[in-house]
């Protein structure tokens, strides 16, 4: 009867984790020539989307559910349903826009993990344009996914292009990421699931008239294959509308935790950066334990700051020099953001999080950079419009900035001597 009442109710999303693909799907080479034909694809997906989104007599209402509401339509070309989910959010949509670029496998796992509750394996297969950094816009991505479905029914796994950018509709900036299933030979399908084809997909952040809210809109049309009827699929379909409303919920939750840290975040960047600032965060089970580990360089300095929500955390760091506060495990509560510096020992630091509650679940948001690496090198205006930068292999060091995490420091000085 103890643990029946006191069971802990805290909604803690599976986390997905990377799939176990074929020898040389990772390592796949596509030509310059079809790089392009898919990039100009995608770019005439999301003009697609935005069409349907605009057009009144497309979608009639269905129901509202968890706060969105659910419409449907129907495609010419296929008997699956189109579906779309709507609701408001009370965050920015420049934030929501660049929280949903999924650059690399560990956000792409994170973000499709939490709004989807089917989604248990994942991997990113390819990223465009060459030498992309996050979070600039577009950007192009090969996505791989698959889909736990209820048994006896195989799970689903998608091959995908995604593309993401900023549109105008209607004189507003609008956030958009869509994405259909690729054809190519170079992914065949896989023994053990079934391929499905996503026939259109794509969000849509349209920026709110009450300011710092936005609206999500999410449109979905996937067959899933196999022997299930397309009547069947057709019934239950409109619950991938409620991505949309566990979309929202994570953003703002996030949002919330991010304000706490603002004053920490805020001297890292400049205010043009700042929505575009990826959060970590993770669950932790009762009595569980999460650790990042963060690849590094001898000497370097990390800089963190963490959240905790509905109960404090114990927390150390691991892979640091042990002269400081975070070496040994202690107990921070979640009233206060904790805010840090350590000294990299070696090749990689790790940040441990502990929940010591035996009754109730905790979730983290963090943040964290490096600091001071080997191959950080300093930039100083001698005169105005000119730079000379300092250190002995300037080449060296552009090529190690490219290629591992540091920070270039830059110093302005303007003809009346005044640094900036």
């Amino acid at each position: 009867l103890f643990f029946f009442f006191f069971r802990d109710r805290t909604p803690i999303p599976l986390m997905a984790r990377r799939a176990t693909l074929p020898a040389g799907w990772l390592e796949q080479q596509f030509s310059d020539q079809q790089v392009q034909e898919w990039m100009v694809a995608a770019r005439q997906w999301s003009q697609e989307l935005v069409e349907i989104s605009k057009r009144k007599d497309f979608f009639r209402p269905h129901s509202e559910r968890q706060g969105v509401q659910i419409s449907v339509g129907h495609s010419p070309d296929s008997k699956m349903l189109v579906i779309r989910g709507q609701c408001r959010c009370r965050v920015n949509a420049d934030f929501i826009t660049h929280a949903t670029i999924c650059s690399n496998v560990e956000r792409f796992l994170h973000f499709f993990g939490t709004v989807d509750e089917m989604f248990t394996d994942g991997e990113c297969l390819g990223l465009f344009p060459h030498g992309y950094v996050y979070p600039n816009l577009p950007y192009w991505g090969i996505k791989y996914a698959r889909y736990k479905l209820p048994n006896p029914v195989s799970d689903r796994d998608f091959v995908f292009l995604e593309f993401g950018d900023k549109v105008k509709i209607d004189g507003k900036d609008v956030g958009i990421g869509v994405g259909k299933s690729l054809h190519t030979d170079a992914f065949p399908p896989l023994p053990d699931a079934v391929r499905g084809e996503i026939l259109q997909s794509g969000y849509l952040f349209l920026p709110d008239e009450e300011p710092n809210y936005a609206r999500l809109e999410y449109i979905v049309q996937v067959d899933i294959k196999g022997w299930i009827p397309t009547f069947i699929q057709n019934f239950i379909s409109t619950n991938q509308a409620l991505n949309v409303a566990r979309m929202r919920d994570w953003f703002e939750h996030v949002q919330c935790e991010r304000d706490r840290m603002r004053h920490v975040l805020e001297s890292w960047m400049d205010s043009q950066h700042w929505d575009a600032t990826f959060i970590h965060d993770r669950g932790l089970h009762r009595h569980g334990t999460y650790t990042h580990t963060i690849p590094c360089a001898p000497g370097s300095v990390l800089e963190f700051a963490f959240t905790s929500k509905s109960g404090g955390l114990q927390f150390h760091v691991e892979g640091a020099r042990d002269n400081t506060d975070f070496s040994r495990p202690s107990l921070h509560p979640h009233e206060q953001p904790v805010h840090g510096m350590v000294e990299c020992a070696g090749n990689t630091v790790q940040l441990v999080w502990h929940n010591t509650s035996w009754l109730k679940a905790r979730h983290v948001y963090f943040f964290f950079r490096l600091l001071h690496g080997p191959y950080s090198y300093l930039a100083i205006a001698t005169q105005p419009n000119q730079l000379e930068v300092g250190g002995d292999h300037h080449a060296e060091a552009i090529r190690a900035v490219e290629a591992t995490p540091a920070v270039v420091r830059v110093i302005s000085v303007a003809s009346d001597g005044d640094e900036r």
